[in-house]
């Protein structure tokens, strides 16, 4: 089936841009490698291109989450939902716990064009229920995309890239230009391969650290962790420096977005031992 001819009005309160290129749409889906062995979650299937494929592909079970009435009424009218293994949610996304939709031991495929408003809070829905997702194909702005796999030291390395480089291995694989989408978005767009592993540090440890040293990631992290202790423990870093173990001394003259997400680990495994024994 060719979804083609559309009936659904795209709508700005929920960022609505339709994929239109069949072409590309193909190419997301080969990229994701559904098997009839997987478990297939779409995020926002809009008006079904993505989900045409996906169908064709027979995961063994496929859950679509919609959060536009309109949307959800047409893909009812053109694919087989409603089956134990077929389903369509009208949800919003944020508000799905993959826990919860059984076969709480298995793993899940993610697949979808991400809405620019909301992609970063998906983003980090998605790395917070990691150890239930495999790996996910997921189309964003192209700027969120460059965050995501940026190297450390670079102008676009921040939370984000830290956040996702705890959890997953992230490559960017394609570059789809404004003429692909219905109405055309002022921005281009890029889709993202995220293949999880599981880590024995979590990014959970770290992130209250790394939020509030970004802060102020023009600054010295020495200046960054005198905010953080003072909020954190009430009293100052400076003056318990010739307690700070020597082998973290050098991350003290580094800024922010010079430290790599095991660098984070290491200072705050140091904050604690200091601060907490």
């Amino acid at each position: 089936m060719a979804i083609g001819k559309r009936k659904v009005k795209p709508k700005k309160r929920w960022g609505q841009h339709f994929l239109r290129d069949l072409r590309i749409a193909r190419r997301i889906v080969a990229f994701a490698d559904v098997t009839s062995e997987d478990m297939v979650l779409e995020i926002g299937p809009g008006t079904g291109v993505l989900t045409q494929f996906l169908m064709q592909a027979q995961p063994r079970r496929f859950v679509a989450v919609e959060i536009d009435p309109e949307s959800v009424q047409f893909l009812r009218q053109h694919f087989g939902f409603d089956t134990p293994d077929r389903q369509l949610l009208q949800r919003d996304i944020l508000s799905v716990e993959l826990a919860h939709l059984g076969a709480t031991d298995a793993q899940w495929k993610l697949i979808g064009n991400l809405p620019y408003y909301l992609s970063s809070e998906i983003l980090f829905w998605m790395f917070r229920q990691s150890r239930r997702i495999s790996q996910a194909v997921v189309m964003v702005q192209r700027e969120v995309a460059e965050r995501l796999v940026a190297s450390v030291g670079s102008k676009q390395y921040g939370v984000l890239s830290i956040a996702a480089q705890s959890y997953a291995e992230v490559r960017i694989l394609l570059h789809v230009p404004p003429s692909a989408f219905t109405p055309p978005p002022k921005v281009s767009s890029s889709v993202v391969l995220f293949r999880f592993q599981q880590q024995e540090q979590s990014y959970a440890r770290i992130q209250p650290l790394v939020r509030q040293v970004f802060q102020y990631r023009r600054k010295k992290l020495l200046n960054a962790l005198e905010y953080y202790v003072r909020q954190h423990y009430g009293q100052s870093f400076r003056q318990r420096m010739a307690e700070w173990p020597p082998q973290l001394h050098p991350f003290l003259a580094k800024r922010p977005e010079q430290l790599s997400p095991e660098d984070y680990h290491r200072i705050l495994t140091g904050l604690q031992q200091l601060f907490e024994r």
